[in-house]
């Protein structure tokens, strides 16, 4: 019988300005706490603003996102790669951590391992200095915890999605390497022409080339871009990439969330689209490419976490 492992960022405790991401380990099937882990099933790994993803590496070895606000400066990026069981890595950067800065204010989101043990990592930064623009960004950490300088413009991939005209809140929450080496991005962008009210939110798809340079041949100029159902100005508000999946044909699964008002408050709904590896949509799948996952009565929330292949194809 096999045994899977499922990370999971499990609590935040402390102020804003120094509190501690716990994680839980859970073993399946049984679906009890690790208590070998850490105290009792549970250990501190170091001070987390803003929590984003834990990813497990080929080696073994754990990778947490997150971002920071230190006393001096804006937020930051923080990347901490530690053992299985929560102890840091002391060959990546600084006693196990690294922390990256592009803008005026930076989230860290989720990252993804390159074939050579690298790491993509994903989420906004403020570029600009401007609080009512947010651009994603995209960035390479070598083995080492050092920015890969020859990616992208100058270490790293910044793009906003607005137009000149227009306000945009942009942020990358998924990433996946292809077996080519290519890099898949999913973002959110939300643009408006006054601030703060909300315009269209959309979700976009970028993918790039190994060196961090947009892949033309993607898509549209490298982009492909979505909406869920009605998606005018003010009737959805939000939108969520939370994972990709790839095929061995080089089709691949994109599943997000979208947060729609209602008269109450707001509901979730998900949906998950298949793309031919050019960026089209697999019509052959869903709806014309496209599968709706309705919200369910008596639910408030609808949140796509993954989507796996199950048997070729499936």
């Amino acid at each position: 019988m096999k045994t899977f492992l499922r990370l999971t960022l499990f609590a935040i405790f402390g102020s804003l300005f120094a509190s501690t991401v716990v994680p839980q380990l859970t073993v399946f099937p049984a679906g009890k706490v690790d208590r070998s882990f850490g105290d009792g099933g549970t250990k501190a790994v170091g001070p987390a603003y803003i929590p984003g993803e834990v990813i497990r590496l080929s080696s073994g070895k754990l990778v947490w996102i997150s971002s920071e606000q230190p006393f001096t400066s804006g937020l930051i990026i923080h990347v901490l790669k530690t053992s299985i069981d929560g102890d840091r890595d002391t060959s990546f950067g600084p006693n196990g951590s690294v922390d990256f800065s592009f803008g005026l204010g930076n989230f860290g989101i989720s990252a993804a391992e390159e074939a050579g043990g690298s790491l993509i990592v994903v989420g906004s930064t403020q570029a600009t200095g401007d609080a009512r623009q947010l651009d994603i960004v995209v960035f390479r950490v070598r083995l080492d915890g050092t920015l890969d300088p020859n990616f992208g413009t100058g270490g790293s991939f910044i793009k906003n999605f607005g137009t000149a005209n227009e306000f945009s809140e942009d942020s990358a929450s998924a990433v996946a390497v292809l077996p080519d080496g290519k890099i898949l991005v999913g973002a959110t962008s939300t643009r408006y022409s006054t601030y703060p009210s909300r315009g269209t939110t959309t979700a976009e798809i970028i993918r790039l080339n190994p060196n961090g340079t947009i892949d033309t041949s993607f898509g549209t100029s490298g982009l492909v871009e979505l909406s869920i159902g009605n998606n005018q100005a003010g009737t959805t508000f939000a939108q969520h990439f939370v994972y990709f999946t790839s095929y061995d044909d080089g089709r691949f699964l994109a599943a997000f969330n979208a947060d729609r008002p209602t008269a109450n408050g707001f509901l979730q709904e998900g949906e998950v689209a298949r793309f031919f590896s050019d960026g089209s949509l697999d019509k052959g799948f869903g709806n014309g490419g496209r599968l709706l996952i309705p919200y369910l009565p008596n639910r408030s929330f609808l949140h796509l976490r993954e989507t796996h292949e199950n048997s070729p194809g499936r």
